[in-house]
């Protein structure tokens, strides 16, 4: 960006990018207003355009926070063998709310779908992040690792480096041949994570369909 571009070009635009550090609620209404008002000179141009696109920003990362915690629990549900099967339970049984998150944010925001494939791969990054973090705690508490800095780094040799789940296993959403518009299940989970649930929990309420 050219320091041209990024200079404000008026004194009350540069009185509003200096409000929009200090006082962030009152650059809004007034930036509101001068829109409203077509004063384009007065708006703070550079600032208000960040503002707008870190909307989609908000909207995208709403998605990607949902997803991964879906993947989250199911890494944690196939790596972490000695919890009680209540806990994988309360796992298993917390994903469809986050699937409820994801269709919600692409249902109200369409053009998240067509970035599904980059906002996944993110998702499956910071999952696996937070998994090492998890996982790496799980084997200290329960004396699988002397400490967290090694359990760390032979869970990060063992993890896969790609997500092992389909998209549509991840998500609910699916697409059958001939239908215009996606089918969603916020039950489903990845066949080995069902078979999982199933053995584990056996024995546990079974949840509401």
């Amino acid at each position: 960006m050219s320091t041209a571009a990024s200079t404000p070009s008026t004194l009350e635009q540069q009185r509003s990018a200096e409000l929009y550090h200090d006082d962030p609620y009152s650059w809004s209404l007034e930036q509101a207003d001068a829109l409203r008002r077509r004063d384009f000179a007065s708006v703070d141009w550079e600032n208000v355009i960040e503002e707008i696109e870190a909307v989609s920003r908000n909207e995208a990362s709403t998605w990607v926070s949902n997803c991964a915690n879906a993947i989250e629990h199911m890494l944690k549900i196939e790596h972490c063998k000695l919890v009680q099967p209540y806990v994988v339970r309360n796992w298993s049984d917390e994903i469809p709310g986050y699937r409820d998150g994801m269709e919600t944010a692409s249902r109200k925001n369409p053009g998240i779908t067509s970035r599904f494939d980059e906002l996944f791969r993110e998702a499956w990054n910071d999952a696996r992040n937070h998994t090492l973090t998890a996982l790496s705690r799980y084997d200290v508490e329960h004396k699988l690792s002397p400490d967290r800095p090694q359990s760390y780094k032979r869970r990060n040799m063992l993890l896969p480096r790609e997500c092992p789940y389909d998209f549509a296993d991840v998500t609910g959403i699916f697409h059958v041949r001939g239908d215009r518009k996606p089918h969603y299940d916020r039950f489903v989970l990845p066949p080995s994570i069902q078979k999982i649930v199933d053995e584990r929990c056996r024995d546990s309420p079974s949840r509401d369909r």
